[in-house]
């Protein structure tokens, strides 16, 4: 459904009543040594503890990111989110723990286990950290999953923030989902009341459209020379067909 934006005083917007997972919200500013609960009828599938620990305790960027240390944030989750999730009506939601790059998934795979249902993944420095640090993770956890819960282009510094029509942006997603920066794969231009899928989009479709939840991946090849690469996923699929995704330049 729609959403019926409504402004809230600090300039941000929410989505009131109509929206799948939102319920009124009034702002209200707590009084000292309180604080203020925001409760919902929606059921929640899943939480994440923060976004990106690592950079809030380094300063690596100036965006919204809670510094954790993996002790401090397991220590957290041990003792004060996890409990409080697990004795709550809400006791079925996911937790993910990390939302953070894949290059810092062994240090905190061992710390943060005991109440956490999977791992959140953001994909940025997935170009010096191989897929296999995943599968060897999983093969130590089983029980838990991974999560893919952040992928853009157009992040670090020497980057255009946007590049309309950047097929380069396009091949980055399909060569990371098949071996597991900000543009956006729809940009929108208000001045002239109009929006543009980008190449991105597509790509993301190839999969999105045809590889349904629950699938399972069963093979992955890719060939690269100098002058021409191949690459490819076959999954599995629910209903027991097989599905192929395959880029080549």
């Amino acid at each position: 459904m729609p959403c019926a934006a409504r402004r809230i005083p600090d300039q941000s917007a929410i989505c009131v009543c109509n929206s799948t997972y939102c319920d009124t919200v009034t702002r209200v500013s707590p009084a000292s040594d309180s604080y203020v609960a925001y409760t919902s009828s929606k059921a929640i599938w899943g939480i994440t503890t923060t976004n990106e620990p690592t950079n809030g305790v380094l300063g690596l960027g100036k965006f919204n990111s809670l510094g954790w240390t993996a002790e401090t944030m397991g220590d957290w989750i041990i003792n004060n989110l996890g409990p409080k999730i697990r004795n709550s009506t809400f006791k079925d939601t996911k937790i993910l723990a990390v939302d953070d790059q894949r290059i810092f998934l062994y240090y905190w795979w061992n710390k943060v286990l005991d109440y956490v249902d999977g791992v959140g993944l953001h994909y940025y420095t997935d170009f010096i950290t191989p897929a296999e640090v995943q599968v060897e993770a999983m093969k130590s956890f089983p029980s838990k999953f991974l999560l893919n819960t952040e992928s853009c282009e157009g992040s670090f510094p020497w980057e255009r923030r946007v590049e309309p029509g950047s097929w380069q942006r396009a091949y980055n997603y399909v060569s990371d989902i098949i071996t597991n920066f900000v543009d956006s794969p729809i940009t929108v231009f208000p001045e002239h009341n109009e929006f543009h899928k980008q190449p991105m989009y597509y790509a993301m479709g190839h999969f999105s459209k045809f590889i349904p939840r629950g699938s399972k991946i069963i093979r992955r090849v890719q060939t690269k020379s100098m002058f021409t690469s191949f690459e490819s996923v076959a999954v599995l699929t629910p209903e027991s067909t097989v599905v192929v995704v395959m880029y080549n330049t």
